[in-house]
């Protein structure tokens, strides 16, 4: 592992490994970042395996520093849907097989598809099971 400075001060050379099940990988990694203003960055950003990694290659980004951290932001943009998503699934999953349970016994039951009582209870569970989830993970962010 490397770091330097430009002559300038202004741009960070790093070059680094990666740590896959904690083992050290050989390959050599660059990354530099630049400083724009006191408060931007900029950094190229490359597609690495299921995500984007900074390198010596790819596309320019520009970064903004900020004095509170944007996880909130972010958690609720692109994480929050697919939370919700995920928990209606499996409370609609859930609800439906202790229907179809009911029917195969024989009883007369409410199909939970037309019942607004149980939407409703469904979907304030949904919501409040997102927001204990995307909370943990604000905080285990910030921490």
């Amino acid at each position: 592992m490397k770091n330097s400075f430009s002559k300038t001060m202004r741009t960070l050379y790093v070059t680094y490994h990666t740590i896959s099940n904690g083992k050290v990988g050989k390959t050599n990694y660059k990354l530099s970042i630049y400083k724009k203003t006191s408060s931007t960055y900029s950094a190229k950003l490359t597609k690495y395996k299921s995500g984007r990694a900074v390198n010596i290659k790819g596309t320019t980004y520009t970064f903004t520093k900020t004095k509170s951290s944007p996880a909130k932001s972010y958690v609720n943009t692109y994480t929050k849907p697919i939370f919700q998503k995920s928990l209606q699934d499996q409370y609609e999953a859930a609800v439906q097989k202790q229907y179809q349970d009911y029917l195969a016994k024989g009883e007369n039951v409410e199909d939970p598809s037309e019942d607004t009582d149980l939407q409703s209870q469904i979907t304030d569970k949904v919501n409040s099971g997102t927001t204990t989830a995307i909370n943990q993970l604000v905080d285990s962010f910030n921490s």
